[in-house]
């Protein structure tokens, strides 16, 4: 038997890590479900970049976004052990084409969201900006997702869609 050269650990490690990395961050696209109503209607084009917003109260939030003339393009649903990040909630807006994304989380099980957190870049968690008045300012501490509890996302996509 040929023996693992270092070289050919780095590798199966980098490997490995890639299949790892690439596993966590696709499971927003695993749950992405395209909304059969938008393919029905007139969307603007992409405009290339991406709001994302936090929300505690999506119904409203939602009747809000079709008021000012967006139509829901598509809704990812799935429960994940702590936080999602900012790189993966903008990676999925990018591949569908979504101008505004809402970001919602609650405990499994609960009717109450609570405020909705997402990790930066260096992995630091943040409050994301809410949609519509919201204020996520006097939420207890500790009332956001964290790591050791299962939650349940919802993260809505929507693009522009005029009705003239």
């Amino acid at each position: 038997m040929k023996p693992i050269t270092p070289s050919g650990r780095i590798s199966a490690a980098l490997i490995l890590g890639t299949l790892f990395c690439a596993g966590c961050s696709t499971l927003i696209k695993q749950s992405y479900q395209g909304d059969p109503q938008a393919s029905q209607m007139k969307l603007s084009a992409y405009s290339g970049t991406t709001a994302i917003y936090g929300s505690t109260d999506p119904v409203a939030d939602s009747r809000k976004l079709v008021s000012e003339e967006y139509a829901r393009i598509g809704v990812s649903t799935f429960r994940k052990d702590g936080r999602v990040t900012y790189a993966e909630l903008q990676s999925e807006a990018n591949d569908v084409g979504a101008d505004i994304v809402l970001f919602s989380v609650k405990w499994s099980g609960s009717t109450q969201y609570l405020p909705p957190v997402a990790l930066n870049a260096d992995g630091a968690p943040y409050t994301l900006a809410p949609f519509a008045g919201e204020n996520f300012a006097g939420s207890p501490p500790g009332a956001a997702a964290v790591s050791g509890q299962d939650y349940e996302y919802t993260l809505s996509f929507w693009r522009r869609a005029p009705n003239s």
